[in-house]
């Protein structure tokens, strides 16, 4: 689809055909790799959705990370002493032609990177700072003869000492530890400085701007902008010492500009001057386009024209549009995106002038960036659509997965649907869509088999956590999990076919961890190992704590139990919800958050008001619920009496079975309802186990059906908006069939499993064709929402 403004205008041109703009194919990146003796960073951009990386150290896999953004990053540590072969593979998923992959080799070091003293200095102050030494080491600094540090420590050590920046100093820092082959002897004599370095005075200009910013000055001290002698800005230094104004002058003309700062008596404290050159003001055009190979964008700004303007865009010299700019004008025209187009669009002024126009050809597309049936595929997924107008009310659309139809309905324009298969197992898929004149379009492909790792175990760690996510339709009973850390098991249990968790760890060191995926079926196992490098240089990772959702009747703000304040955390009920607060020296974990929570920041997260109040109530008034057949169209005749503060948008009506939401046969737009109608009855088929689904989701089927209805009244409070949830449901309607008795799976007269009921002729079974969607339990097929 066109990825441009919503609501745009698209004009299709007869004498070049009908197109429509699509994404490119993903490419990948090269990535960008820093390997040295003791790690190996591995950095990608503009990644699509699903690609895969896959590192490996001599030879074994140590990450295999799929990506859902567009930015990657990992870094592993390695052994300094010791070379190391390394390789990283970039998968991504629209075929083996975009995959990436790099290896090299790195070389062992001296001494351990990780063991360091270093010192530097400038004319104000010298620093020393240690790392991963000894404990017990000694450090020692002299300045100009005096001994400033005389000190024992472990393990690091840092300080700065500071001295008089307008005089040249001597020092020396003496390192002396246990390992005499870590001891280190530094000395240096700085240079002074011209004016105090704490004191910063900068400023930039160019034609139009002038811009000056500083720190050190005395609160209070008066900053001026002058331009040809002439002050244009001002203000003061702030209690901490900064300031920063900014100056817009005639960007037309030659200007000399000066910055300074002055304390309360006038005495000059710092100044900045030059001399900047006028330059022309930048104009947007007046009309201006873009092009694909399959459209010509064009727009213009009506407040650049004069009122009554035309605009005239033509494509091949013929005239496509002739109108009216208005306030705003933008089109898309639609081209033929297999050949070269000629085009050009001119504002017309109503004097007959030409105020502005642009011109130019579109390059045409190798293959149709848009077809009318277009398929793709994963190792684990295959996804197909049709999209077209020339797809009008009564098309058919069907995808078949290793000989098996998987999805067939009946649509208009649009129609999709994802199917989930086994990923280790190779596949091949067809989509075909048929318009009502019998025109087919016809799309093929298949599927290349990848681990267990590559597309349904994924190990994410952080220094705070090490996390498991698990999804695999077909691993079967009997699996499971188990996560060694430091050699101890933290984690052993049987995992089902969908399984995430998160197990914490010590923050202030690093460990080493083993994941083991044990299955039935031993194509399924998986081993991964690595290890986590501490955070202890950083803050705290903590989790925010979230209290239960409240959902009696008559809960209100007020009830809400605002947790209580930790040393790591301190919570408020704002109108935004519960804000939670890492306090100094703590931040919240990307791991572990509580997925309730809207994680703002490393140090700020909030769970909404609606989340944690909840209210549900029983409609109290008269609910009538009345199935109806007329001319053999079964239908829904419904009357629901609101509570008060009701509004029709917020009443939704639905088809469920015991699980209610999660067995709900029919989706509601959530766009509202009257409060009483009439609504089409669904198309459902009852199951050869006896169970009931709809034809659009075979998935979810329900041992029976109630006619749900929901009443959402907005509630406002001074700590925001909620909604208070009134239902009803009809139990009396599972076994009623509005025209005719249902037909039982597998009756006597032949006709197929699934039958539809409730709508349609009486007592007929379903007709050729009908969009029934079969399971293929063993076929290595999964039915997925379409």
């Amino acid at each position: 689809m066109k990825k441009f403004l919503a609501g745009a205008v698209s004009a299709a041109l007869g004498l070049v055909g009908l197109g429509i703009a699509t994404a490119a194919p993903a490419a990948a990146t090269e990535p960008a790799i820093s390997a040295s003796c003791s790690s190996l960073d591995v950095y990608l951009w503009d990644t699509s959705p699903g690609t895969v990386v896959t590192v490996s150290v001599d030879g074994e896999v140590v990450a295999v990370d799929s990506q859902m953004d567009s930015y990657y990053s990992n870094s592993f540590g390695l052994t300094w002493s010791q070379a190391h072969e390394w390789t990283v593979d970039v998968d991504v998923p629209d075929g083996d032609s975009a995959d990436v992959s790099q290896s090299g080799t790195t070389q062992p070091c001296d001494s351990d990177p990780n063991v360091w003293a270093t010192s530097w200095d400038s004319c104000k102050d010298v620093t020393l700072n240690v790392a991963e030494y000894p404990d017990g080491t000694h450090a020692t600094v002299v300045v100009d003869g005096a001994t400033v540090v005389d000190e024992v420590f472990d393990q690091s050590y840092y300080t700065t000492q500071s001295f008089d920046w307008a005089v040249s100093h001597t020092w020396s820092i003496t390192v002396d530890a246990p390992d005499d082959a870590l001891d280190r002897a530094m000395r240096g004599v700085t240079s002074p400085c011209e004016s105090n370095p704490d004191i910063v005075l900068e400023a930039q200009a160019w034609c139009g701007s002038v811009d000056g910013w500083g720190w050190g000055y005395p609160a209070g001290s008066q900053v001026a902008i002058t331009v040809d002698g002439a002050m244009i800005s001002s203000t003061t230094v702030d209690e901490g010492g900064y300031f920063s104004l900014s100056a817009q002058p005639d960007p037309a003309v030659d200007y000399t500009w000066q910055v300074t700062v002055q304390d309360d008596a006038g005495q000059l404290l710092g100044e900045r001057s030059d001399s900047v050159s006028g330059c022309a003001p930048w104009v947007p055009p007046v009309v201006q386009a873009s092009t694909t190979c399959s459209s010509v964008i064009t727009w213009v700004d009506g407040a650049a024209v004069e009122d009554g303007s035309t605009i005239e865009v033509q494509v091949d010299g013929q005239v496509v549009a002739s109108e009216a700019v208005g306030s705003y004008y933008y089109r898309i025209f639609d081209v033929s995106w297999d050949a070269a187009h000629a085009w050009t669009a001119r504002v017309i002024a109503p004097d007959g002038s030409e105020t502005g126009s642009d011109a130019g050809m579109t390059e045409p597309c190798s293959e149709d960036p848009d077809p009318p049936l277009s398929v793709s595929s994963s190792c684990g997924d295959v996804w197909a659509a049709a999209q077209d107008p020339v797809f009008t009310a009564g098309s058919r659309f069907e995808l078949v997965v290793d000989g098996e139809v998987v999805s067939s309905q009946e649509f208009a324009v649009h129609a999709d649907a994802s199917v989930t298969v086994d990923h280790l197992l190779p596949h091949t898929y067809s989509a075909t869509a048929t318009t009502p004149d019998g025109t087919t379009f016809e799309a093929t492909g298949s599927t290349e088999p990848c681990s267990q790792g590559e597309h349904a175990v994924h190990v994410t760690t952080g220094c705070e956590a090490i996390a498991v996510h698990l999804y695999d339709p077909y691993l079967g009973d009997g699996a499971r999990a188990r996560l060694e850390i430091d050699g101890v098991t933290v984690l052993d249990e049987s995992v089902p076919t969908y399984y995430d968790t998160a197990v914490p760890v010590d923050q202030s060191v690093d460990h080493t961890w083993t994941f083991t995926l044990d299955a039935q079926d031993d194509r399924r196992d998986w081993t991964e190992s690595g290890t986590t490098m501490n955070c202890s240089w950083g803050p705290t990772l903590v989790t925010p704590e979230r209290p239960d959702a409240l959902t009696t009747c008559d809960a209100t703000p007020g009830d809400v139990v605002v947790p209580p304040s930790t040393e790591a955390v301190t919570y408020t009920l704002t109108p935004d919800g519960l804000l939670a607060t890492a306090n100094p020296g703590y931040a919240f974990s990307w791991l572990l958050k509580d997925s309730q929570y809207w994680q703002m920041s490393d140090t700020e997260a909030v769970v909404s008001l609606r989340t944690l109040l909840a209210p549900r109530c029983g409609l109290t008034g008269t609910v009538t619920a009345t199935p109806v057949c007329e001319s053999g169209e079964a239908f829904l005749d419904y009357a629901v009496e609101p509570p008060e503060g009701a509004v029709e948008e917020g009443f939704t009506i639905g088809f469920e079975g015991p699980g209610h939401a999660r067995e709900s046969l029919t989706g509601d737009g959530g766009f509202g309802h009257p409060f009483s109608g009439r609504l089409p009855w669904p198309n459902l088929v009852r199951n050869d186990d006896g169970t009931i689904s709809n034809t659009a989701d075979p998935e979810i089927r329900a041992t029976s059906v109630h006619v749900h209805f929901y009443v959402a009244v907005p509630m406002m409070s001074e700590w925001g908006s909620y909604s208070r949830l009134y239902d009803a449901a009809s139990p009396d309607l599972e076994t009623i069939a509005p025209c005719g008795p249902t037909t039982d799976a597998g009756d006597d007269d032949g006709s197929p499993a699934g039958h539809a009921f409730g709508r349609g002729h009486v007592g007929h079974p379903l007709a050729a064709g009908h969009p029934v969607f079969p399971q293929f339990p063993g076929q290595g097929v999964t039915r997925q929402h379409a």
